[in-house]
C-alpha cells in the first residue's frame, strides 16, 4: 500500500512542480520587467491571485493550488502507514 502511495504521491508532486513553473512563466510574460516574480519565490498564493486576474478563464491556477495540498495530504498518508505500519 506504502508503494501505491508513493507513486500517487511522486505524480501529483510532478503534477504541482510543472503547473506551478507555468503558472510562474504565463504570468512573468504578461507583466513588466519592475512586477515580475522571482524565480526563488516563495509566495505561491501571490502569483496564483496574480495568474486568475491575468488569465480569468484558465484553471491551470487551481490545478496548481490544489495538487500542492494533494502532495501534502500524500505525504502525511505515506508517513502515518510508516508509522501505523500498514
Amino acid at each position: 500500500m506504502i508503494t501505491y502511495l508513493f507513486v500517487a504521491f511522486a505524480v501529483i508532486l510532478l503534477v504541482n512542480v510543472v503547473s506551478s513553473t507555468v503558472v510562474k512563466i504565463q504570468v512573468n510574460k504578461r507583466l513588466s520587467e519592475d512586477e515580475q516574480f522571482s524565480w526563488w519565490s516563495k509566495s505561491t498564493s501571490g502569483i496564483i491571485k496574480k495568474h486568475g486576474e491575468l488569465y480569468p478563464g484558465s484553471s491551470l491556477s487551481d490545478v496548481s493550488q490544489y495538487s500542492g495540498w494533494a502532495a501534502i495530504v500524500f505525504f502525511v498518508l505515506i508517513v502515518l502507514g510508516n508509522v501505523l505500519g500498514i
